[in-house]
């Protein structure tokens, strides 16, 4: 046997520590992007709904029109209303598009009431900016009708509306 000859060393117990882990519970919040498109003639409803003020009478349970005074604007290109504002662009570079064109694309981004709960007015602010500034850069600033953050909901989320306009 291979263990003749050889001394067993006598172990002495170790001593075992155990130290509790705790962990902080952080739930994951997630960002929310919806994104639909429009004709010209789908055009204004959208804009009525968007830059909604007090007197705006809602289909729509969840606006509470006592804190529409609380929404804001994070980009406001269409002083003359976004129809206007789209014929201007399409004029500008010179496109004519056919009848049945998709002129707007309109999302809404925003996360969970948890996340906005947990939040300051100035981090909120900050969020909303930078989801703002995404859009700005990847489609093209002149290309942004209207970004404006709701509050009177449920919870808070901007829609931003931009010209669908493609290198080709």
């Amino acid at each position: 046997n291979g263990d003749r000859g050889r001394r067993k060393s006598a172990r002495r117990p170790r001593k075992i520590t155990t130290k509790k882990i705790t962990r902080r519970k952080t739930k994951i919040s997630y960002l929310v992007c919806h994104m639909e498109k429009y004709h010209k003639q789908e055009v204004s409803p959208v804009e009525e709904e968007n830059e909604r003020d007090e007197t705006f009478e809602a289909d729509n349970p969840q606006i509470d029109s006592e804190r529409t005074k609380n929404n804001y604007h994070m980009n406001s290109n269409a002083f003359g209303g976004y129809t206007e504002f789209i014929n201007k662009r399409l004029k500008e570079l010179g496109l004519k598009p056919r009848k049945d064109a998709v002129v707007m694309n309109s999302f809404v981004v925003g996360s969970d009431k948890e996340f906005f709960d947990n939040i300051t007015k100035m981090q909120q602010y900050s969020f909303f900016s930078d989801c703002a500034k995404f859009f700005e850069e990847r489609y093209g600033q002149e290309n942004v009708i209207s970004a404006v953050v709701h509050l009177d909901e449920t919870t808070p989320h901007m829609h931003l509306n931009l010209i669908p306009i493609t290198p080709d």
